[in-house]
């Protein structure tokens, strides 16, 4: 989470720590002979350094399958049915997140301090990678529309994204590993 650390109270791992980490857990899975392994990401800050301890993983154990995905990327289209607002991705604390968390839990949502901050339209920069903090991006943490969150939709995209994991995990195990 180093991107969201000029948050106060935000706490981190280096990726390469996190990618050791993940590494080290997975590894003996795939020693004790799971063959098939799919680990379903739900942090934006995870995915590079779990791209990076699958491909080493990889290496080491070529009669695997392994695989990761964010949740968001599987259910990006399905998802986008119930969003009200321009965004119609997951990004921090936007309407899907705050949509979610108010479904689960909605006594962690300060509706009070709800602030839209849309990220500015920039279309000359389309399929750049820029690696701006979350305080860069926005002024309070949170992008998009989240004041268009509500718990029934929260209820749709968490539908939505189990409906579309469990599609992918069931094409994954019958998914003959390539040797």
């Amino acid at each position: 989470s180093d991107h969201h650390l000029r948050f106060s109270g935000t706490l981190s791992v280096p990726a390469d720590l996190y990618a050791q980490l993940l590494s080290a857990m997975l590894e003996p899975l795939i020693i004790d002979g799971f063959r098939k392994v799919l680990v379903l990401n739900v942090h934006g800050g995870n995915i590079d350094p779990m791209h990076f301890a699958l491909r080493q993983l990889q290496r080491k154990h070529p009669q695997s399958q392994l695989s990761a995905a964010c949740y968001w990327d599987l259910a990006e289209a399905e998802m986008a049915q119930y969003v009200e607002g321009k965004r119609t991705i997951v990004g921090h604390a936007c309407e899907i997140e705050t949509s979610m968390i108010m479904h689960l839990a909605p006594e962690l949502v300060r509706t009070t301090q709800i602030v839209d901050d849309p990220e500015p339209e920039e279309p000359l920069l389309r399929g750049l990678f820029l690696a701006d903090d979350i305080k860069q991006k926005t002024k309070g943490g949170a992008v998009g529309w989240p004041s268009l969150a509500n718990a029934m939709k929260g209820h749709q995209f968490l539908n939505a994204a189990k409906i579309r994991c469990l599609e992918v995990v069931s094409a994954l195990l019958k998914r003959t590993i390539p040797q």
